[in-house]
């Protein structure tokens, strides 16, 4: 009976219905020939090929989400450590991690990351596409990080203005 593929889950069950059809017993091959069997291992060779790209996939969606849910729970500093420790930059030999002790160590340490995981750094052909959209998810996240510490950095910028302001003029002109 032919299976509705609607789900990942349908699609797990149809091709491991498909595996159990094309194992053949050998009654099978006494009745149906070499030919037969040749035919059940090509068969069984190309499921459980899809059943390895589709269990990499299901790895790939669990990396990216603990990857999220690390960006939504953590500080820039435990981020930075979490991506190193968890996901260490396999394209880049003798990469190094970064102490994070000042706003400008942490500018630094987060331009690095920016370097390390840039996907066209990423040799593809030797760690696949699912590390290329791991690099590119960790981007993303580096970048919105960034575009955070910046509005923190021109925040702090007219904070120390409106201080120098309030030092340098009357009570008049700093209403104005």
């Amino acid at each position: 009976e032919k299976r509705e593929i609607t789900t990942p889950d349908t699609k797990w069950a149809a091709y491991h219905q498909l595996w159990g059809y094309y194992r053949p017993t050998q009654a099978d091959i006494d009745k149906y020939g070499d030919q037969y069997r040749a035919l059940c291992r090509e068969i069984i060779s190309r499921v459980r090929s899809r059943f390895n790209k589709m269990e990499e996939l299901c790895q790939g969606e669990e990396k990216l989400k603990k990857l999220r849910e690390a960006d939504k729970q953590m500080s820039d500093e435990d981020f930075y450590n979490f991506v190193f420790d968890t996901f260490p930059p396999k394209h880049v030999y003798g990469y190094e991690k970064r102490e994070i002790t000042t706003p400008d160590t942490k500018w630094a340490a987060y331009h690095q990351l920016w370097g390390y995981y840039r996907p066209t750094q990423a040799d593809i052909d030797k760690y696949g596409d699912q590390y290329r959209a791991l690099c590119r998810e960790i981007i993303s996240r580096v970048r919105s990080r960034f575009n955070k510490m910046e509005e923190l950095c021109q925040g702090e910028e007219k904070l120390k203005k409106l201080r120098e302001a309030d030092k340098q003029m009357s009570d008049e002109d700093f209403y104005n």
